[in-house]
């Protein structure tokens, strides 16, 4: 993770690197078990978040993000901006 100034949030927010961005597109794709074998694979417990509207449809990937990042999100759209790849390299 590194701290980057998105432009749309208009504050720094923590970014997800490369391996860290395809965990959450994996959890979008195959659902919460990913998210618990994750969490498992840290050592971390897991309790999902009550989220209502269409935030529920991509829960998994907002898991994710929350267990990679320790940062609550609750816009799907914000997390598949943070992601360092989709950044230039920084102004000199």
């Amino acid at each position: 993770m590194k701290m980057l100034w998105c432009w749309r949030c208009q504050q720094e927010i923590l970014m997800l690197e490369t391996a860290e961005a395809a965990l959450v597109r994996q959890a979008h794709l195959g659902g919460m078990a990913v998210v618990e074998a994750e969490a498992k694979r840290r050592g971390r417990a897991l309790i999902p978040m009550q989220l209502e509207g269409s935030a529920r449809f991509r829960q998994p990937m907002l898991e994710m993000y929350r267990l990679l990042t320790g940062f609550v999100e609750t816009n799907p759209n914000a997390v598949l901006h943070h992601e360092v790849d989709q950044y230039g390299p920084p102004c000199p």
